[in-house]
């Protein structure tokens, strides 16, 4: 379940990481009924005041030649409301995550003992922040399981065959 404080930090978060204004065309590729497209190419354009463009259909090559941008990568699943983590619009790097956007707490941790870990170590990646869910709709158990305690905060992780 995800509440509106998270729909709208994901659209307004989004909307000053890409310094979206009244002037700003943006193209809309994904579908408004996925998280991403719905809040990145609908709420944000909306709480900035900008105009959306909306692509009826994928196509890399017409994409890139109404833009002439560089494309962005990020990171987010569905139980985040969208990406947690994004590439700076004026420096991405192919093949990136990216880094935490506003108010996102990212660790990396140890798949077994959920002990964070340093630099240069493989782990899972977790994180706190407003679009987070708040958990599975009359599933205590399922919402407990998915989620770790790390210095107070609640961290969703991806634990192997739950989500």
């Amino acid at each position: 379940m995800h509440v509106h404080r998270g729909m709208m930090a994901t659209g307004v978060h989004r909307s000053f990481w890409n310094v979206s204004t009244p002037d700003s065309v943006q193209l809309a590729t994904l579908p408004f009924s996925h998280v991403t497209g719905m809040t990145g190419s609908m709420n944000s354009p909306i709480y900035a005041g900008s105009t959306s463009v909306i692509m009826t259909r994928w196509d890399r090559n017409v994409a890139a030649a109404l833009t002439g941008l560089d494309y962005i990568e990020g990171y987010g699943f569905s139980e985040t409301m969208a990406a947690t983590h994004i590439n700076p619009p004026d420096k991405p790097k192919p093949q990136c995550l990216g880094i935490p956007v506003f108010d996102v707490d990212s660790r990396i941790v140890d798949v077994e003992s959920f002990t964070e870990l340093g630099p240069n170590e493989v782990g899972e990646i977790v994180f706190n922040g407003p679009q987070v869910t708040v958990g599975y709709r009359n599933r205590p158990a399922e919402t407990k399981a998915a989620f770790i305690e790390l210095d107070g905060k609640r961290l969703p992780h991806r634990r192997p065959g739950l989500l």
